[in-house]
């Protein structure tokens, strides 16, 4: 049998067959986050019934859960922390980021923030997409389907402020679907996928903003 490849360069993978089989009775629905543990486990994150699914590296079914997610399920990160490891859903129809253990044990969840002067609770709505960890344990949220803000959590999710905003000005948002930590130079920055605006902007884990860079015509056509 001659090994499948896809990607290029540096970004090159073998496509295994039949790795992942799901048991009967589940089967995946939209699906947006898939992230691995510490031990190689994978964790899928679909709009299902069964909207966290993992497997071991080997593909082997191990677990399901979530249906309260079903629906929104959209971003999934996985962070590895002094107690733990721990996993965090951002489920667009539930309007909130939910941090779980592996096995689906809620830790906390972060609702709509209360800032009256961004949301109005009816068109106006929290909707986030993604969720980046700092080394410090500070939590960021991009709300990319409601309000283009990036809001700034504390470890146990309380929040700690606002920022971006709607707009095409540098620091200004418009859909910040995807969001990171960039630890690749001396500081660590915010870096949020400005989708709409087609770029990427960049800010400090205070939420200055550093700066942009915008998508070229060359790196679509890659």
């Amino acid at each position: 049998r001659h090994a499948v490849i896809i990607g290029s360069g540096s970004h090159r993978y073998e496509v295994v067959e039949g790795w992942g089989k799901l048991p009967e009775g589940i089967a995946y629905g939209y699906t947006h986050g898939v992230v691995e543990d510490a031990a190689g486990n994978i964790y899928i994150h679909n709009t299902s019934k069964d909207s966290v699914i993992g497997f071991s590296a080997d593909g082997k079914f191990l677990r399901s859960w979530g249906e309260e997610y079903a629906g929104g399920a959209h971003g999934l990160f996985y962070n590895k922390e002094q107690d733990g490891e721990y996993l965090y859903l951002s489920a667009t129809s539930k309007g909130k980021v939910v941090k779980t253990n592996l096995t689906g044990k809620v830790i906390y969840a972060i609702g709509q923030p209360d800032r009256p002067d961004i949301y109005d609770g009816q068109k106006k709505k929290f909707v986030p997409t993604e969720t980046a960890v700092a080394a410090n344990g500070e939590v960021y949220v991009a709300d990319g389907y409601g309000q283009p803000y990036i809001h700034r959590y504390g470890p146990k999710g309380e929040y700690r402020g606002s920022f971006g905003g709607p707009g095409d000005g540098p620091g200004q948002l418009k859909n910040c679907h995807g969001i990171k930590i960039d630890t690749r130079g001396g500081e660590p920055l915010v870096l949020v996928s400005d989708r709409g605006n087609e770029r990427l902007q960049y800010f400090t884990l205070d939420g200055k903003h550093v700066r942009l860079e915008p998508l070229s015509l060359a790196h679509h056509a890659e």
